[in-house]
């Protein structure tokens, strides 16, 4: 029996929060506290949402979601005393160290995002829906799975000739500007090969490479798969890391985001500060799969299987591949990954194909930067702070991949299947 159950957790306080930063004698003296604003006076939260599962041994697992706030300690900066550029009855100095202002954070990832306890009202955990991942994971390490989707090469054959001609063009153009000569390359050209490469001649020298491969590998895939015909067996698939860095804002002004705020005086120009993101994510697959195939020894199985392998059948994820603009729409969608699921289990050779313990797995984080550099009266200041949000998330497929919200959703002939495969509610 497994039991839901929601966690949170928070530690910790930033140690500068309270003190005094320093004093400041400018026509008198002032003192500075060091005020963080909430939440990032917090160091840590946290907030999991999982399940018990029976163990040990643990061989099950299921829905999983962790979200992770980490603030870095705050550090003080620029220790010492600092004479002003203006002494007006003095000495004018300011005797003490500098904090990043970390507020400045705020617009970015404010405090009700920070901490938000609804994962479902965070702006910041876009990322976190692993069903933008779990079908093309599902699709890619599915039994039946395609090696090279020839149909949609040879429809695509159409666009052979004017790939030819885009590129006949780009080389004449190349030749003309070999002699000093640029006028030849618009825009809309430069476009147009851009294009021409991108999506004419990359797919289809991709295609030829799988193509290649798949058909050296056919007798070996047959034997495998006729090794691993009513039998559960382990895949895995890593979908890799994505990166990003941006800039998200920025300014100039005297205190350039360093606290306390001095008098100008105090300052020889205006400083700057910048905030940056830095994405990182990466998906993953892990899962057993199990077909019967009654004929799997037989010729008509061979022929069906290498033709099903070089991607010739007539399936809907062939026709929607063939489609124009299918590719575009998938930028956005899974549709094309969610059509491959059902050609691979309706119409694949691995037929009554089950999986279990099958799982998508995926770990985004962002870094949010705030780098600040002020131009005190006796040299530049620099520092910096960051907060690290977290979201790691694990999704649990049904028998016959995602999307399927309970057994009721089965349809009989599935139902058929996962009885004949000795496959049990639990």
């Amino acid at each position: 029996m497994t039991i839901g159950r929601t966690r949170f957790r928070k530690v910790g306080f930033q140690p500068l929060s309270g003190t005094i930063l320093g004093t400041e004698k400018y026509g008198g003296l002032r003192s500075f506290t060091c005020s963080i604003p909430s939440p990032f006076d917090v160091l840590y939260f946290e907030k999991c949402v999982d399940q018990t599962n029976p163990g040990p041994p643990y061989h099950k697992g299921g829905r999983f979601q962790l979200y992770q706030a980490e603030i870095d300690q705050i550090r003080s900066v620029g220790k010492g005393r600092h004479l002003y550029m203006m002494q007006i009855g003095g000495p004018n100095y300011y005797d003490g160290s500098f904090i990043p202002n970390i507020g400045l954070l705020s617009p970015y990832i404010s405090a009700t995002d920070l901490l938000q306890s609804d994962f479902s009202k965070n702006p910041h955990s876009s990322n976190f829906d692993q069903s933008l991942y779990s079908a093309k994971e599902y699709a890619s390490a599915s039994p039946g799975s395609p090696g090279v989707q020839l149909g949609v090469a040879i429809a695509e054959f159409r666009d052979m000739p004017r790939m030819l001609s885009n590129t006949a063009k780009g080389f004449h153009n190349i030749w003309k500007s070999m002699g000093g000569s640029f006028r030849h390359w618009s825009p809309k050209e430069v476009a147009n090969q851009f294009l021409n490469e991108q999506f004419g001649w990359l797919p289809f020298l991709g295609d030829l490479r799988r193509f290649v491969r798949t058909a050296q590998n056919l007798n070996n895939g047959l034997a495998q798969a006729r090794h691993d015909n009513a039998r559960w067996v382990h895949r895995r698939r890593v979908l890799g890391t994505i990166r990003s860095k941006s800039k998200l804002g920025g300014g100039t002004s005297y205190a350039a985001g360093l606290l306390p705020v001095l008098n100008t005086y105090a300052y020889r120009s205006q400083g700057n500060w910048e905030v940056w993101v830095e994405s990182e994510a990466d998906h993953w697959f892990s899962g057993e799969f199990k077909y019967y195939v009654p004929d799997i020894d037989t010729d008509d199985f061979a022929r069906r299987y290498k033709w099903q392998q070089l991607g010739l059948s007539l399936t809907p994820s062939l026709i929607w591949e063939a489609l124009p603009w299918s590719w575009l729409i998938d930028w956005g969608t899974n549709i094309g990954d969610i059509l491959q699921n059902i050609s691979n289990q309706s119409l694949g050779w691995a037929s009554n194909l089950v999986s279990r313990n099958a799982y998508s797995m995926g770990t985004t984080r962002k870094t949010y930067t705030l780098s600040t550099t002020a131009q005190i009266s006796d040299g530049p200041i620099h520092g910096e702070s960051r907060v690290t949000a977290t979201w790691k998330s694990r999704q649990l497929a049904s028998p016959f991949g995602f999307g399927y919200a309970n057994w009721a959703s089965f349809s009989a002939r599935q139902l058929a299947i996962l009885t004949a495969l000795g496959i049990v509610r639990t």
